[in-house]
């Protein structure tokens, strides 16, 4: 959900995740903001509105924490497994991952 403090009813809804979200990101530009849920599933939504793009088991499990990158261009997550992943958002794909 998307509101302001001086109009709380005037919510709109960005997106819905497909499970229950467990961490939740905003890019340093604040244009995208990502969200994974207990799954290590990945959703990345558009602030400023369009299509939220769904990943699958992006990170394999629960996800412990999550964050973007300086560029906004990749976020990190890392996992109840202790393995740290970095996601590109241009490619789709994990393109780094390290067990801790």
């Amino acid at each position: 959900m998307k509101f302001s403090s001086e109009n709380p009813d005037e919510a709109k809804e960005l997106y819905q995740h497909p499970a229950a979200v467990w961490a939740i990101a905003i890019s340093p530009d604040k244009a995208p903001l990502a969200s994974t849920d207990f799954h290590g599933s990945l959703a990345i939504t558009p602030i400023a509105g369009g299509e939220t793009k769904h990943f699958t088991k992006a990170f394999e499990r629960l996800t412990r924490a999550l964050a973007f990158g300086p560029d906004s261009k990749h976020v990190v997550a890392g996992n109840e497994a202790g393995v740290l992943y970095v996601w590109s958002i241009a490619e789709g794909k994990s393109t780094v991952s390290r067990d801790l």
